[in-house]
């Protein structure tokens, strides 16, 4: 009983020094307050993007689309063909001055709309909207769309991304993924450019 107890003052005893201590050195700097999304934001951009989905599965004809955000600027052949066919454009670099973690996230929230592109150039909602298309779709072939995209790459010349469409991007999907480039670049607030990689 009396090891308990002198081990319990013990305890005590070290704990006041250190915090006696702690006051006498300016205590340890709190850790910075996490960075508060703006839930609100991202959900209406979210829905905005499913009501456009839902609007080209029904046929609705989309307005004229407003001019590309100025930060943004993307060189005409991102996703372009290739005259000499090599293959279609299919990796793309950004430059920006916004950070390179928030690049490589947009370029990120881009793959996973790309592979909801498919060869008309409609952007399905999700997966399972993607799907429905696949078993509505009476072409004889299945409705096409990108095998996958590359995981986002930091380079000396900015963030490469990928898209593997087997060379082959039609140019309504083409547009499309634009559209969508564009939109997720365009949320960093920073100036982008957008160009075509260079062929090694």
């Amino acid at each position: 009983m009396r090891i308990a107890v002198a081990l319990l003052v013990l305890t005590v005893a070290v704990y006041l020094v250190v915090r006696l201590g702690l006051r006498r050195l300016g205590g340890v700097a709190a850790p910075p307050p996490p960075r508060v999304r703006d839930a609100a934001a991202e959900e209406a951009f979210r829905r905005a993007v499913r009501e456009r989905a839902e609007r080209q599965r029904r046929g609705i004809p989309e307005p004229e689309p407003a001019p590309a955000p100025p930060l943004v600027d993307m060189d005409d052949d991102v996703f372009g063909q290739d005259p000499y066919g090599r293959g279609d454009h299919e990796s793309f670099v950004v430059i920006t001055q916004a950070s390179t973690a928030t690049a490589v996230a947009a370029v990120d929230r881009a793959n996973a709309r790309f592979m909801l592109v498919d060869e008309n150039g409609r952007e399905h909602a999700d997966h399972d909207a993607l799907d429905a298309a696949f078993d509505a779709h009476d072409g004889g072939d299945d409705l096409y769309t990108p095998n996958y995209t590359a995981t986002p790459r930091v380079t000396g010349a900015g963030v490469e991304g990928y898209v593997d469409c087997k060379g082959a991007i039609t140019p309504e999907m083409g547009h499309t993924f634009r559209r969508v480039l564009h939109e997720e670049l365009a949320r960093l607030g920073a100036p982008v450019r957008v160009v075509v990689r260079s062929r090694d």
